[in-house]
């Protein structure tokens, strides 16, 4: 509205410059400010009633530069908005395809593992990592992207995300589990820190997070699934996960939400 508006009274004060620049079509008096205004927007909307014309030559040029502008900007308006609503339905698809694998880190992994592997996220990897390298460039794209929020958990991209990133760390440091499943969640892995040093331009950095420093792992440990108490990290593993950790909280607090809607407070 604001580019519109600009366009609009910029060429209705270019039109008020000399009385000669907008006459009526049948008697070729000057039209007056009010009729300028008239003219000045149905030029730029490219409508072209007829009723009142350019007063000179050089008035229809001028009048058909400001025209084609107007046709220009339409158009383009028109291309970035459809292009914006196709990114801001691609993140929401997204969202709701990781919630799909589960509500909460814990579930991802409950719901994923299988033998000795969380078979069903690993088979959705490749379409997991592609789809969060499109919402990467659509973020870059159409920043405005990141100002659609969803007020349903299961909708929301930022919690989604988060409660992936928690799911990776669970099965990648405290599940035992075949040396190939590392490699692949590695890929994920990339993916998302991608996307998030992206989007942490339009939020404010955070660089302390209130999460505890590793998941509660009993609910896992009653369903059979093999776990670490106390895995060995370096301090290179620290500082990824407290990275990560920290770029989502960031995140999570730009669209309103925080950890306590992933994870439950711990008991004192």
């Amino acid at each position: 509205m604001l580019w519109i508006g600009s366009l609009w009274f910029g060429f209705f004060l270019l039109l008020m410059s000399t009385p000669a620049s907008v006459v009526e079509a049948g008697t070729g008096t000057a039209a007056g400010a009010f009729t300028k205004l008239y003219f000045s927007g149905y030029t730029l909307s490219t409508l072209g009633m007829g009723d009142y014309i350019p007063g000179t030559k050089a008035w229809q040029v001028v009048t058909s530069v400001f025209s084609f502008a107007g046709f220009i900007f339409i158009t383009t308006a028109m291309t970035y908005l459809m292009s914006l609503t196709n990114a801001v339905t691609h993140k929401k698809k997204l969202a709701l395809f990781i919630s799909n694998l589960g509500d909460s880190p814990e579930e991802i992994v409950l719901n994923s593992y299988l033998g000795r592997k969380p078979a069903l996220l690993m088979d959705r990897i490749p379409v997991l990592q592609d789809m969060i390298n499109s919402h990467n460039q659509n973020h870059f794209a159409h920043p405005a992207v990141h100002y659609f929020h969803s007020s349903a958990k299961k909708e929301s991209f930022s919690i989604n995300l988060a409660n992936l990133n928690e799911a990776i760390i669970i099965i990648t440091y405290f599940i035992k589990y075949d040396s190939a499943v590392e490699k692949e969640l590695r890929l994920l892995q990339d993916a998302i820190a991608k996307f998030l040093v992206t989007a942490s331009h339009h939020y404010k950095p955070i660089t302390k997070t209130a999460l505890r420093d590793t998941p509660a792992l009993e609910s896992l440990g009653r369903q059979g699934i093999p776990t670490i108490d106390e895995p060995i990290l370096s301090s290179a593993d620290w500082q990824n996960i407290e990275r990560r950790r920290a770029q989502l909280t960031g995140l999570l607090q730009s669209n309103g939400w925080n950890w306590q809607h992933i994870f439950a407070k711990p008991q004192s």
